[in-house]
């Protein structure tokens, strides 16, 4: 969801005007210098019109939709980290940017190593209903690049939460303490 920049402006520049009429009342009689009023408005008012970090949950239609420049990391096959109760595997020549597992082995995400730091997307695939569980990510280290977690249903999740808010809800329940600036998708899995 986008933040309404206008409503921000407005509250702003009232609160500016605010402050600027009691510094001209106080001015005068000497309580404020004006460089300690402009700079605290300034700073005030930067504060506000910045938006602050967050995590975005989003469906995959609705992602390539706004980002169709994003599709060939979701798509192509070049080289992938695979995650599986076994250990990581790397598969393919190039640099994995890619890491995949699915919600039964997702704790050993904890346990990454130097091989997840140019990881850019992680694929977790949750196969049936009964996989489903809550993966805390806030204890996440050693994932420096990452930039999108995708969940992958490969059950009709949307029967239970037809309308989009209320998966997004869920979702957030399901994967708690992703980290700052990542992006949240989700999408059936292709049936296999």
């Amino acid at each position: 969801m986008k933040k309404n920049h206008t409503l921000y402006l407005t509250r702003g520049f009232n609160r500016a005007i605010f402050i600027f009429m009691v510094a001209a009342l106080l001015l005068p009689a000497g309580m404020l210098s004006a460089n300690s009023v402009i700079s605290s408005t300034a700073k005030e008012l930067a504060s506000e019109g910045t938006q602050t970090d967050s995590t975005t949950y989003v469906s995959y239609e609705q992602f390539i939709a706004e980002h169709p420049e994003k599709e060939s990391l979701f798509t192509e096959r070049k080289a992938i980290l695979r995650l599986s109760s076994t250990g990581v595997r790397t598969m393919g020549e190039a640099t994995p940017v890619v890491l995949r597992c699915n919600m039964v082995d997702a704790d050993r995400l904890f346990q990454s190593d130097a091989s997840c730091n140019d990881v850019k997307l992680i694929n977790i695939t949750i196969n049936y209903e009964d996989d489903l569980r809550t993966l805390d990510l806030s204890g996440l280290q050693g994932f420096g690049n990452l930039k999108y977690v995708r969940l992958l249903f490969g059950f009709d999740i949307f029967s239970n939460y037809p309308d989009e808010n209320s998966l997004r809800e869920k979702i957030k329940t399901i994967i708690p303490g992703v980290p700052t600036n990542v992006t949240v998708i989700w999408a059936l899995a292709p049936p296999q």
